[in-house]
């Protein structure tokens, strides 16, 4: 039996709480609370809101390999300016404790223990999305820097992408608004306001 805190949110954590001092980089003081607890159990608390408690178990599974990967590569994104580890949010994966966490999550977790996804000897590095829009990119195209084999873009026309949330938006900036957002990630010969775009190639 896990012993367990329930919140005014109605959200179910499990381990122990740290409470302490904080001081946020424009001077102001806070407090910051740390959940403390085994990754496995870190795990239950994340995998039910990633992806839903009911699907399939071997697809738990597989996704519990690749949880259990980014959780331990990630270890230490925060700790420098929070001292925790990773946060509770999208920015790094969404953890609401065990309130949706049933059997086939469990199991999963349990069925997987300690197996990890490893490229040249090392962690690999691994990525997950909730919505790809009927076909994903490879990694280079994202975030620039080492290209990995198993990263390559793939069609997913399994996807109703339109009915998911985030799946389909429209996002409008001005011609001087999308020339200063080009110019802060580097394109400094653009010096005035867009006034077309032509798409030359696509993504593989």
């Amino acid at each position: 039996k896990i012993d367990c805190i329930k919140t005014p949110a109605n959200n179910i954590y499990s381990g122990i709480f740290e409470f302490h001092r904080h001081t946020t980089s424009s001077g102001r003081d806070g407090v910051a609370l740390t959940n403390i607890l085994y990754i496995e159990e870190y795990m239950a608390g994340v995998q039910p809101w990633e992806i839903s408690a009911s699907w399939n178990h071997q697809l738990q599974k597989a996704f519990a390999i690749v949880l259990r990967t980014y959780t331990l590569s990630h270890l230490g994104r925060h700790y420098s300016e929070y001292r925790f580890d990773l946060c509770c949010t999208t920015n790094c994966q969404v953890y609401l404790g065990r309130g949706r966490t049933n059997d086939n999550v469990l199991t999963a977790i349990d069925e997987t223990k300690a197996q990890v996804l490893t490229y040249s000897g090392k962690l690999a590095p691994v990525y997950y999305a909730a919505v790809f829009g009927g076909n994903s990119v490879s990694i280079h195209q994202v975030w620039g820097g080492s290209t990995f084999p198993y990263m390559m873009a793939v069609k997913t026309p399994w996807e109703n992408y339109p009915k998911y949330q985030h799946g389909e938006w429209v996002s409008e900036v001005s011609p001087t608004e999308l020339c200063q957002y080009l110019n802060s990630k580097g394109y400094s010969s653009l010096q005035d306001s867009i006034a077309d775009i032509h798409i030359d190639t696509l993504a593989d």
